[in-house]
């Protein structure tokens, strides 16, 4: 089995797929049957990321507000028709470039216009014995301390023959089941009894004001 199809198989249970150093670009792009499939540029050839949602939800993409650093992949995306949307960003950052705290300011830039909780994830070659990797780097330090104090995490048992670990998540959003509007008239949930009190209500409260005009008439002659 190739590892694009051990790939299709095992992502049949998410809606929602991102994967990072893809390393496609031009008409080589990551793509699913029944997903809908963002891919960004891969900037310097051996990055890229993408992300992948099933075609019966409904997202759009975010603009990066302002420039990334070089070295940078990112996608960024909010669903539209789930009970509560969220944000969903995808990042790659090649192990080549210098790490800074304020690499990310456009990605937070792109998220500030909306409510939506976000979730940021991908590959940013930030090595930390906190998430299992062998050493700690400089740049694993500047993330560990960052985000120790803000997420949780489990990770994976299965690498699917890769040294890159699978992450799941899953949170409480479902899509909004569509409803098709109509101008149509409907008299299931009618209450009837009272609908006949309250016309009889107003059929009164007309002929005692039609009296009263009647009477005031005649005064008048």
């Amino acid at each position: 089995m190739s590892s694009r199809d051990e790939l299709t198989k095992n992502i049949l249970d998410y809606d929602i797929v991102v994967l990072t150093e893809t390393r496609c670009s031009g008409p080589n792009k990551v793509s699913f049957s029944n997903y809908n499939t963002v891919n960004s540029k891969n900037r310097l050839g051996s990055g890229g990321v993408s992300i992948s949602v099933r075609r019966h939800l409904e997202f759009e993409i975010l603009p990066i507000v302002g420039t990334l650093p070089v070295g940078y992949d990112v996608i960024c995306v909010r669903t539209k028709n789930f009970n509560r949307n969220i944000n969903i960003v995808a990042v790659y950052r090649h192990p080549r470039e210098a790490m800074f705290r304020r690499d990310l300011q456009p990605v937070f830039h792109a998220l500030k216009d909306n409510d939506n909780d976000s979730i940021i994830l991908g590959d940013v070659n930030a090595h930390n014995m906190a998430w299992n990797c062998p050493n700690t780097s400089k740049n694993g330090d500047l993330l560990y301390e960052g985000i120790i104090d803000r997420v949780s995490y489990r990770q994976l048992e299965e690498a699917w023959d890769s040294d890159h670990v699978p992450i799941s998540f899953t949170f409480d959003a479902y899509p909004e089941i569509y409803r098709k509007i109509t101008n149509r008239l409907s008299t299931k949930r009618t209450d009837w009894s009272r609908f006949g009190s309250l016309v009889e209500k107003e059929i009164e409260a007309s002929l005692i004001s039609q009296v009263d005009l009647f009477k005031a008439d005649l005064e008048k002659l």
